[in-house]
């Protein structure tokens, strides 16, 4: 779009980097190169976050909400409502068609 703002760099050279200032108010950055943030903090307030790729984050995760998954989720040990679920045992054990106790 000419109403853009766009800031361009080593053109035509394969490591280009466009900044655009659309006319909107959005922004948009273009390279095939590594994007990097270098801060104390990092607030995103978005209505929707999306992240197309994967993901790795090296250190803790809290989460204030929900979280769903359409795919397998791993790891190595799992804890819910503090009983672990490798390690748990049922009370109530009976052969047949009978149900066990909840974990204890």
């Amino acid at each position: 779009d000419t109403d853009d703002t766009v800031l361009v760099h080593n053109i035509g050279t394969g490591d280009e980097v466009e900044i655009r200032l659309a006319a909107s108010g959005s922004l948009t950055i273009n390279t095939n190169q590594n994007f990097e943030v270098n801060c104390k903090q990092a607030i995103i307030n978005a209505d929707t976050t999306t992240v197309n790729g994967n993901a790795q984050v090296n250190g803790n995760v809290t989460v204030s909400g929900n979280i769903s998954a359409t795919g397998s989720i791993s790891a190595p040990t799992v804890t819910a409502g503090g009983k672990s679920l490798s390690t748990h045992t049922h009370g109530g054990v009976e052969s047949g068609g009978s149900t066990t106790s909840p974990p204890i």
